[in-house]
């Protein structure tokens, strides 16, 4: 579960620190009294990481073993080890420390980070600028999973607390930038009967906190884990609680992804934030800057650089910069994020980047684009290059780019290419028409046939019913084994009770009136009397194990009643995801599908008397009866 920062992490910071100064000896400086970054710092981040702690994250339907991961102690291999999902969540903390490191320290890249974990209430695992580097934080942290419900404006507030040095805290720096990383699967939930808590819900829903929080400066990214078992409320009120780009989700809880996106942003925060300006005006002056610096960079610079840029970055800061520079730069780039970064670009930029080209990157570039972005590129290019570059391009990407274009106004696509005719190379003929229609229908015929693959290969539900029924078949052999042990040692208790006892035969001269205490103390009486106090603590014993027998076997059934309600949710929650994403496409198919049947009536010459099928759908076969009927909201914590 350990991650290194990446090289093209690396590449990023670098373009976005260019001409900064890098101090070592320290982050933290006094003035006033107060604690406050150094001048020189490279990134002045107070981050606070806050874990969720939930037993819901262990649940067995999840993968996990909350009993496991409980006994699994604090230390952190033992917690990667035992905890399959807690386990990822304090890797998640591990791996952020580590990617903050410069040169194995957090204090020369001038970030502190406090780390904590909240159920029922939050809990501290170390403090702001408690530890150095992500390996002393491994073997000086405890990490015990602590269960129970799911109080997130509580943690919320702990962090706030760490980053405003409120009560007890004092760590953090005045002037440094400051972010919230949250860690939940799903929506607050907690104990109606706690006087925190009077609506299990509403009551510790951070959403006004985080509203507060965030007019003071502070920066909350959300980071949703194992959202297969989420429900859509919960992922709209998180990604609503999250600052604008620092929402991250996620199926599962393999959160290692995350970690190098939020790092980046994290750093850029920092450099926004000192420059006092607005959001607009912040990405012109990143793209003037970026753009500059790849001015003055080598070739090899460059392509180290660029790499470890989004496209968006790239297609910004090209914009800045002279043809001449701009041909640099692109020579300096593969091929994917040539195409990527004309992705991003407006038109007017766009074309500039297409002129700053040969033909052969063009070509190159344009067969890395999907058919719509190859239709835009090609618009914004000359009549010439374009019969260059289609010309250039596949048949099945020439017929897919002019299939992408609108009929009518395909027409304008096909004149460049018939322009091409009188050449001795043609670029098209009639028969590649038809091919594009041909080739049209059978991708969105192959389209809902794989649509409808996914759909029927989904679980309906009909095993939901089993869930956990193993565990009850177990407990239920456990109760009839402890029911017949207790009716045995009844019935021995019984049989002590109405033993009868031999005194044998007494001298008329030993046996005193009124006075019976020599029976007593026979050998006879006292054997029997053993017997039945030995069956009477048998009988407690088996009585008890019978009453934990029973317990056990009602909480199996809670747990498998429970199960089974997640599983049905879970089906039903997958089945309408894919079937929206169906619906969803359906436009876009229909689309496709009418075009390629009016390119063939065009071909055909009746284009305005043009009649045809509509496009197959996809058939919604539904799950079963009792998934479909079942209540959902709160199922989940």
């Amino acid at each position: 579960m350990m991650h290194n920062l990446n090289s093209n992490f690396v590449a990023v910071m670098l373009l976005l620190s260019i001409a900064s100064v890098h101090s070592t000896d320290g982050l933290i400086q006094e003035l006033d009294g107060k604690r406050h970054c150094k001048s020189d710092t490279h990134c002045c981040l107070d981050i606070c990481i806050m874990i969720d702690g939930s037993t819901s994250i262990e649940f067995r339907s999840r993968g996990g073993d909350k009993h496991k991961c409980v006994a699994a102690g604090g230390a952190y291999d033992t917690i990667q080890e035992k905890c399959v999902n807690y386990g990822n969540e304090v890797a998640f903390i591990n791996d952020m420390m580590q990617s903050f490191e410069k040169e194995g320290s957090l204090e020369s890249a001038g970030v502190q980070v406090a780390a904590a974990v909240f159920s029922a209430k939050p809990t501290d695992f170390f403090g702001l600028g408690d530890f150095n580097s992500a390996s002393q934080m491994r073997n000086g942290t405890s990490f015990e999973f602590p269960t129970g419900k799911t109080y997130t404006m509580d943690a919320v507030q702990r962090c706030y607390d760490h980053l405003t040095n409120n009560g007890d805290y004092n760590s953090a720096r005045e002037d440094s930038t400051k972010l919230i990383v949250l860690m939940t699967d799903g929506k607050p939930k907690c104990d109606s009967m706690d006087p925190r808590c009077p609506n299990a819900y509403t009551s510790q829903d951070p959403a006004s906190l985080i509203q507060e929080i965030q007019a003071k400066g502070i920066q909350v990214s959300i980071v949703s884990v194992g959202d297969k078992w989420l429900d859509h409320s919960s992922l709209a009120s998180m990604n609503s609680w999250a600052s604008p780009e620092l929402y991250y989700g996620r199926k599962g809880f393999l959160t290692n992804w995350v970690v190098n996106p939020l790092g980046k942003q994290s750093c850029e925060l920092v450099k926004f934030r000192k420059t006092g300006i607005t959001d607009v005006e912040k990405k012109k002056l990143r793209a003037i800057r970026q753009g500059g610096a790849l001015a003055e960079m080598s070739l090899e610079e460059k392509a180290t650089v660029l790499a470890g840029m989004s496209a968006a970055d790239v297609a910004a800061a090209l914009a800045t910069i002279s043809p001449e520079e701009q041909h640099s730069a692109q020579a300096a780039m593969s091929a994917e994020h040539r195409a990527a970064a004309l992705a991003a670009s407006t038109p007017e930029d766009r074309a500039a980047q297409l002129d700053s080209m040969t033909p052969e990157k063009q070509a190159e570039a344009l067969t890395m684009m999907t058919a719509a972005q190859q239709a835009a590129a090609l618009v914004a290019m000359t009549t010439d290059k374009q019969a260059a570059a289609l010309e250039a391009m596949s048949p099945e990407k020439r017929a897919a780019a002019i299939d992408a274009m609108p009929v009518k106004d395909g027409a304008a696509a096909l004149a460049v290419i018939d322009a091409k005719k009188s050449s001795p190379t043609d670029i098209v003929d009639e028969q590649d028409c038809g091919g594009v229609a041909d080739s049209v229908l059978e991708e969105v015929q192959a389209t809902i046939q794989q649509q409808q693959q996914v759909l029927d290969t989904l679980d309906k539900g009909e095993d939901c019913p089993n869930e956990g029924q193993e565990e009850v078949a177990k407990h239920e052999t456990l109760v009839e084994a402890a029911t017949k042990k207790d009716e045995d040692a009844l019935g021995l208790l019984n049989a002590a009770k109405n033993a009868e006892v031999n005194f044998g035969s007494y001298s008329i001269a030993s046996l005193q009136s009124m006075d019976c205490s020599a029976m007593f103390q026979d050998a006879s009486y006292l054997a029997a009397k053993k017997t039945r106090s030995d069956a009477e603590s048998v009988c407690i014993t088996t009585e008890a194990e019978l009453k934990e027998a029973k317990t056990d076997y009602d909480s199996a059934v809670a747990n498998a009643k429970h199960a089974k309600l997640v599983c049905q949710c879970n089906v039903k929650a997958l089945y309408a995801r894919e079937w929206d994403l169906v619906e969803k496409d359906k436009p876009k198919r229909d689309a496709a599908w009418k075009k390629a049947k009016l390119l063939e009536c065009t071909l055909k010459g009746n284009f305005d008397h043009c009649d045809f099928d509509p496009a197959p759908n996809v058939i919604d076969k539904g799950v079963i009866e009792d998934v479909t009927a079942q209540e959902c909201e709160d199922v989940y914590q």
